[in-house]
Formats: C-alpha cells, structure tokens, sequence
C-alpha cells in the first residue's frame, strides 16, 4: 500500500513539474510577444510621425556622365528656387507643401525641361509625387531612417544615374545642405516630426549624434524594419513587372 502511495505522490510530483515548466515557457513565450509587440507598436507610431512630418525631394539625373550629374544639380537649383518662391510664408505643414506640389507637377516639370534646354539637353522629365522608399540618411545632427516618405521625385532621361535627395518640409533644403544647425530650423523640424521623433532621428546621426542608447536603439529598429519594408517593396515590384 505504501509503495503504491509513493509511486501516486512521484506521478503527481512529476506531472506537477511538468506543469510548472510548460507555465514558465508559456510565460516566457507570452512575454516575448508583448515585447515584440510593444516595440512594433512604437516603431510603427514613431516611423508614422516622421514619415508624414517630412516631404523630401528627390532628383534622378540620366547617367553618370560628368555632364548628365551637373545638369542634375542645376535642375536641382532650379526647382528649389521654383519652390521656395512659390511656398515661402504660405506653407506651414507637409501637407499643405505635398498639396501644392501635387496641384503644381506642371509648372515644376516646366521648370526643370526649360533647365535642361538652356543647359544643351533635350532629356524628357518625369515628375510625379507620392510615397517612395528612401534608404537610410544621414544630415549634419539628425538621420532619418530607411523607409517609406512622401516625396518629389524629378527623372531625368532614362534616370539611371546617381541620384540627390534633400528635405523640402521643413525648408530644409532652401537654405543649403540640410542641418538643424539653426534654431529656427531646429524648431521646424521638432514641429514637423515631434518630440519623440526629433529625439529618434537626432540620436542617428553618427559620432554627432545623441549620447542617449536607448535612443540610438530606437532609431536602429526603425532603420531595420524599414529596411525590411523597402526590400520587400522592391521584390514585390519587381514581381508585378514579370
């Protein structure tokens, strides 16, 4: 009788065991999911405020050629030029600046096919506006990470040359290479992405940046998962063309 006890109490001291390691791997499993979960939630919040606070312009020459990468950077000038004429003092969001681009494709292509004339060059232009995918990219005290931004994009020719990107919202391009340098601009660029984001993208900035980890960790998940995002973007593209 007492062997038959004893053998019960081993079963059910087992079977206890049993329970309590399925409960701690349960737990385990239930909080890496919350974990992952927080930080995909964060990373999607913080990437939305960045990505929607910004427009961005981006230029693609003809070729590589010495003379298809200057007229690039003359059609560059000349469309900024264009821009910050017509928006100065009127636009005060990135919508309002993508509003004005998206009800403006034809005076901007206007702009940069007469640059291209005067300069010995009867490339075509293509200008269109919408959301793109950007890789990582680094200013003078911030980075915005990989992703998807609204943006101008200005072809040029067969648009296989090496290419020129800048921020149009804030103004950051109107005044020079982009750089937070000044406090007005500084002011814009928090306004635009907010709090959280301007620290994000502040602390991604290389030996410049923040000395904040947890910040730099931030902005290296946003980096990854939109590096993620644009490579699958690619391969879905590509698919469609097949």
């Amino acid at each position: 009788m007492l062997f038959r006890m004893d053998k019960a109490a081993m079963r059910i001291q087992s079977a206890v065991q049993i329970l309590r390691r399925v409960f701690m791997v349960t737990a385990a499993g239930a909080l890496v999911i919350c974990a992952v979960y927080m930080i995909l939630s964060y990373a999607r919040r913080v990437s939305g405020q960045i990505s929607d606070g910004v427009v961005r312009l981006h230029v693609i020459p003809n070729s590589n050629s010495p003379e298809d990468q200057d007229r690039k950077l003359k059609v560059r000038d000349a469309v900024l030029a264009y821009l910050a004429e017509q928006t100065r003092d009127k636009v005060t969001d990135s919508d309002g600046m993508l509003a004005y681009i998206e009800g403006n494709l034809q005076g901007i292509r206007e702009v940069a096919e007469k640059t291209l004339s005067d300069n010995g060059s009867e490339h075509s232009v293509e200008v269109r506006s919408g959301t793109f995918d950007f890789p990582t990219r680094n200013y003078t005290g911030f980075a915005l990470p990989a992703g998807s931004y609204r943006a101008l994009r200005v072809e040029i020719g067969e648009a296989e040359g090496s290419n020129w990107w800048c921020i149009l919202f804030p103004p950051l391009c109107f005044n020079g290479p982009a750089t937070v340098k000044e406090d007005r601009t500084d002011l814009q660029l928090k306004e635009a992405v907010g709090q959280e984001g301007y620290r994000v993208i502040s602390s991604g900035a290389g030996p410049e940046a923040s000395e904040n980890i947890s910040y730099k960790f931030k902005f290296r998940i946003l980096e990854i998962l939109g590096g993620i995002h644009n490579r699958l973007s690619a391969r879905i593209n590509i698919t469609g063309k097949k």
